[in-house]
């Protein structure tokens, strides 16, 4: 990714409120400690990692989504239930949790995966709900160090990449956070969607904002791919908001759609803003290209959430249908 400013090692020494949840494609995290297995269940430290039972014809089309994917959190308190049903935080402060393709996926077909996004409910409060994909499985290399707050749940991850809802702005300068704001907010900054990614030694990479003296919308961010979009604050209402990832081989192209997004300017609420100079030509979908490599190889994926040092929201996640899911033939992970 070209244009990408490394952010500084000093922002892991600090500890800033936010909360984050995230859809993931991710490589694997550090390493578990497995004390115990039972009827299909792993529990290890220091997450605790409930396996749900994989189909063994590992490319046959699945009929339900929860037989293709794990939850790891960490407290614990987390399953996908057969309803496909996960809750990722439990709106307390430092927590992470992970719903993660047992293995990689194959990019060498169509798939779609479909279902509804929780945001919590506390206006004011974070991190972030991150869509993942990545070359890692996170539940098993990330910790709360490395994951959570403002490191979105992909710090750590080497060149992966997540469509991040992030409710709470912390720091271009230490997370490369883009600053979503108005002309008269001065230092008021509204919640924002926008593509993160990190490099090849894991670290996240900047999408810190970059004004051109122009409107207000037509700020670039340092990411130039970032496809940057105001989140809609009415979203962060505790229910249910549908979205759909749609994966066409031929183009080599990712597209996520969250229809409930889009909202219109009024009293109490600033007006939407959609970031043309960053890439983004809608406000409630958003596209990637898969590399080469990343097609050949395959990605996790994964719906991640997150919280920081203060106003944890509970994210959740739920997976309602999945077409085309296939294992990538040369991954070994889980098979």
């Amino acid at each position: 990714m070209k244009n990408i400013t490394k952010l500084s090692d000093k922002r892991r020494k600090l500890h800033i409120g936010k909360l984050a949840a995230v859809v993931l494609f991710s490589a694997a995290l550090g390493s578990f400690t497995t004390v115990s297995s039972y009827n299909g269940t792993l529990v290890a430290n220091p997450l605790t990692t409930r396996i749900a039972h994989a189909d063994s014809a590992q490319t046959q089309t699945p009929t339900e989504p929860y037989q293709y994917f794990s939850t790891s959190t960490s407290t614990g308190d987390s399953q996908l239930n057969a309803n496909g049903y996960a809750s990722l935080t439990q709106g307390q402060t430092n927590q992470y949790g992970y719903v993660t393709s047992l293995s990689k996926l194959d990019f060498n077909h169509d798939f779609t995966v479909s279902g509804n996004l929780y945001f919590g409910s506390k206006q004011d409060g974070g991190d972030a709900l991150n869509i993942l994909f990545s070359h890692e499985n996170p539940a098993k290399t990330l910790t709360a160090a490395s994951s959570t707050g403002g490191f979105l749940g992909m710090d750590g991850l080497s060149d992966s990449f997540g469509l991040v809802f992030d409710e709470h702005y912390n720091s271009d300068s230490v997370y490369g956070d883009f600053q979503n704001r108005q002309f008269w907010q001065l230092d008021r900054t509204d919640p924002v969607v926008s593509w993160r990614t990190t490099n090849d030694n894991g670290d996240l990479n900047s999408n810190a904002r970059i004004d051109n003296g122009l409107a207000f919308a037509s700020a670039k961010s340092q990411d130039p791919d970032a496809q940057v979009v105001s989140m809609n604050p009415q979203m962060i209402d505790g229910n249910a908001h549908p979205f759909t990832i749609n994966y066409n081989a031929s183009t080599s192209t990712v597209t996520i759609s969250v229809a409930d997004n889009s909202y219109s300017a009024a009293l109490g609420r600033s007006q939407q803003l959609v970031y043309s100079n960053t890439g983004a030509t809608s406000s409630s979908t958003w596209t990637r290209t898969i590399s080469a490599a990343d097609k050949a190889n395959g990605l996790y994926l994964s719906f991640a959430g997150v919280t920081g040092e203060a106003r944890a929201n509970r994210f959740a996640v739920t997976l309602s249908a999945a077409y085309n899911l296939a294992y990538a033939s040369n991954d070994k992970t889980n098979k």
